[in-house]
């Protein structure tokens, strides 16, 4: 199978059409699962929610009207026929499209730490700056009552050089019960951007994390690489919440990890597939 090349640059199109022409047993998924969960979604029925062990989550815009959709597709796929579609329609208010693994048999594990690998084809970016998630790690912290998120996903765009926007990666952190009337957690909202890695758009991208519970760590990479700064133990760049800037990241029991895109931005309608998730207490590697 080619050598992937890493996914931060612009790539010319027939590149990145050469990178995928793999044949299809060098992609197929691998067999038996010794993770929490493997899942490549050829058993679930296209049109319907994905079977098994996962639920989904979606948003409404307060009026009953949803914001997006979750379900299995047979568009595009990484391997097999089929893949989760996931998307968000246009509008100004918070928006979020979901795949969740929320097993009590498989979650917490032991020491509390998750890894986690999905395949993933991002339709389009914001050109603005517009923060987006895609990965996230939740649950209570402990020895305190209430959530806290550990997250991967985008923000700031990056002007390429053949005139497209990019999104540069970034990890959050974000207390929920803030925004509770009144608040119950501490303001957070903390951020940290990579050096300079976008995500890739239009084709499939290997994406890998880690989150550490125990030493208040996270780890991400893409197509195999690790991305410079978004390997984060204890604090990030800084928080919005008027938190110091060494302000701990203090990690939940990790009881739900979920896939797909939100944004609390006006932003316009976006779709991403996901295929061949892997969850587990080991790190997984790209197919």
């Amino acid at each position: 199978m080619p050598q992937i090349v890493r996914s931060s640059k612009w790539i010319p199109v027939a590149v990145l059409l050469s990178l995928s022409a793999c044949a299809a047993e060098e992609r197929e998924f691998s067999t038996p699962c010794k993770a929490l969960i493997c899942d490549d979604f050829e058993s679930s029925e296209v049109g319907a929610a994905p079977a098994g062990r996962w639920r989904v989550g979606t948003s409404d815009d307060g009026m009953g009207n949803m914001t997006g959709a979750v379900a299995v597709d047979s568009t595009r796929a990484f391997s097999g026929n089929r893949s989760v579609k996931i998307s968000t329609v246009e509008n100004d208010n918070w928006k979020s499209a979901q795949l969740i693994f929320a097993d009590t048999s498989a979650l917490p594990t032991k020491d509390n730490v998750v890894f986690g690998r999905a395949m993933v084809w991002v339709e389009s970016v914001p050109d603005k700056n517009l923060t987006w998630g895609l990965i996230t790690g939740k649950g209570m912290v402990p020895g305190e009552t209430h959530e806290a998120y550990y997250r991967y996903g985008g923000s700031e765009p990056v002007p390429g050089p053949d005139g497209s926007v990019g999104s540069k990666l970034a990890a959050f952190y974000d207390t929920p019960g803030s925004y509770d009337v009144p608040p119950s957690a501490p303001e957070t909202n903390c951020w940290n951007h990579a050096t300079s890695d976008i995500m890739p758009v239009g084709r499939w991208a290997c994406v890998e994390w880690k989150f550490d519970g125990g030493n208040d760590e996270m780890q991400l990479w893409l197509d195999g690489f690790g991305i410079p700064g978004l390997n984060l133990k204890g604090t990030g760049q800084g928080c919005t919440g008027g938190q110091s800037a060494d302000f701990v990241w203090k990690a939940p029991t990790f009881t739900e990890i979920l896939v797909g895109w939100e944004t609390g931005d006006p932003d316009v309608a976006r779709t991403i597939w996901v295929d061949d998730v892997v969850i587990g207490a080991e790190k997984v590697g790209c197919p």
